[in-house]
């Protein structure tokens, strides 16, 4: 886990997260396996950081403060139509079947439930970039 991939330096990962412990965690991983990361706990700092930047690969809690995860994904595609494709992953404390269905359907990538296997989530990540 603690492992620098050079193949995804500079590979940048929007975080969103309103749980403090839990962004700073994933910002300590992704940060050790290599990844460049901005983390922001809501989605109007999620938004206004897609705005002119580039990013590898979306991170979103689904429960925020503002807004859910669900809706917040398409808004977040539409700063930026040309990286419409951008893999997002889904964080949820929800392991329900029918809610990780909904989500795929909402456009998410994958799927994570809490509390999180960052090894797993690592290996997740790489294999869509």
């Amino acid at each position: 886990m603690t492992r620098r991939s050079p193949r995804y330096s500079g590979r940048r990962i929007l975080v969103v997260e309103d749980n403090r412990v839990s962004r700073t965690m994933l910002e300590l991983m992704l940060t050790k396996a290599g990844y460049e990361t901005e983390c922001v706990a809501d989605g109007d700092a999620a938004l206004a950081g897609m705005s002119g930047r580039h990013f590898d690969l979306l991170l979103l809690d689904i429960e925020l403060p503002d807004i859910t995860g669900d809706r917040l994904l398409p808004r977040l595609r539409a700063c930026r139509p040309e990286e419409a494709s951008v893999p997002a992953v889904a964080v949820t404390a929800h392991h329900d079947s029918d809610i990780r269905r909904q989500l795929t359907a909402a456009g998410f990538t994958a799927v994570f439930s809490k509390p999180l296997d960052m090894p797993q989530l690592i290996d997740a990540i790489e294999k869509l970039l």
